[in-house]
């Protein structure tokens, strides 16, 4: 795992970085959040806005987090969550000084990108109403990931806009 302060993230080659300021606000605590094919990144801060779409019986789920760090800093993740059989879960991240760059990241993510299409267009003997079937089944699975990310993004943003007053 790599610890890293945001002032400090592109210098850090250690793994044994310490992250921690001279001066640490007393909610701060070390967070680690995983990365999809990358090491887990370790900081020190607090969560400062958070929300999860998770119901009982859904394929898939997101959960967003928002924290500031000990330095001043953010670090916002977006958790893809599966059930699926031979599908993996995401974990996207982004790191900035700025919190207006945590926005764009929530704002810029494409939730349809996580929808995995189930269609083997080289089978030659599927008949169009199957692949009509599939295609719309297809397309529900990308309303319903938006949907919920959707939701999330607008949660986080009203946390953020509460707490922080800086998210509208």
């Amino acid at each position: 795992m790599i610890q890293m302060t945001i002032d400090h993230e592109a210098a850090a080659a250690s793994p044994s970085f310490d992250p921690a300021p001279a001066e640490e606000p007393a909610e701060a605590s070390f967070i680690t959040v995983r990365r999809s094919g990358q090491r887990p990144l370790g900081f020190r801060g607090a969560v400062v806005a958070h929300g999860m779409s998770f119901r009982v019986g859904t394929p898939f789920w997101y959960e967003l987090n928002v924290f500031r760090t000990a330095t001043g800093g953010f670090v916002a993740d977006i958790r893809h969550f599966t059930k699926a059989d031979g599908e993996q879960d995401s974990f996207k991240v982004c790191v900035s000084d700025s919190l207006e760059e945590i926005l764009d990241f929530f704002e810029g993510y494409e939730p349809a990108h996580d929808v995995k299409a189930d269609l083997d267009l080289d089978q030659a003997d599927i008949a169009v109403s199957e692949l009509a079937f599939k295609a719309l089944a297809l397309r529900m699975k990308v309303e319903e990931a938006r949907a919920q990310y959707e939701g999330m993004v607008s949660e986080i943003f009203a946390q953020l806009d509460e707490g922080l007053g800086v998210a509208g």
